[in-house]
């Protein structure tokens, strides 16, 4: 069937050689100088609790250097916390079925029951 159709209304033609040339280098040199920015910039994650959707999506606030996430974005974020006294929290990952303890830090009152993300 597909040898019987013929097309007789139009036809195709190719560009320029040079102008393929032209735009493969570059395609390869933008590919080439964003993979070698990636790789120099050096980051270091703010948290080890926080996936990247958590890290992106969640607020966090920063007292001394040190990042603070409430109870409730931390349990969307897949961290249960429960808080034993003033002296820490005990926090079970969900996501690594990973259970710690995280001393409390010295904090003002409106950190006191927000979970410290250290590194």
């Amino acid at each position: 069937m597909d040898q019987a159709l013929t097309c007789s209304s139009g036809y195709v033609q190719l560009g320029s050689v040079r102008r393929l040339w032209y735009t493969l280098c570059v395609c390869c040199s933008c590919i080439g100088v964003a993979y070698v920015s990636a790789r120099q910039r050096a980051t270091t994650p703010s948290s080890l609790f926080l996936s990247s959707a958590g890290k992106y999506m969640l607020r966090t606030h920063k007292y001394n250097g040190l990042d603070y996430i409430d109870k409730a974005s931390g349990l969307m974020a897949g961290l249960v916390s429960l808080q034993w006294h003033a002296h820490g929290f005990y926090v079970f990952d969900i996501k690594k079925w990973r259970f710690l303890y995280v001393a409390s830090p010295e904090a003002p009152g409106r950190f006191a029951h927000a979970i410290p993300l250290r590194h």
